[in-house]
């Protein structure tokens, strides 16, 4: 009986020490991925990237204008070239 209890104590000792070992392991991860993410500067280049999209979903309707804003303009420039 004694035999037996010490078996289910080393196998949860076992159980206990890889899920602290894997608790380490995946907090030494966590650090070293926020210091390569500040080393590397992609915090800063995904919010470049972000705010560029925000750009470009909104350029259309600004390309649209300028476009109608142009034609008209280079209309009017080709009417004065003519007189």
């Amino acid at each position: 009986m004694q035999t037996l209890l010490l078996q289910i104590t080393d196998s949860d000792e076992s159980y206990l020490s890889l899920i602290l070992a894997l608790a380490i392991a995946i907090i030494i991860f966590l650090i070293f991925r926020v210091v390569l993410l500040w080393y590397w500067e992609i915090n800063k280049t995904i919010a470049y990237q972000k705010k560029r999209n925000e750009q470009q979903q909104s350029s259309p309707e600004e390309l649209d204008y300028e476009n109608k804003y142009r034609k008209g303009k280079s209309r009017a420039s080709s009417k004065a070239k003519e007189l």
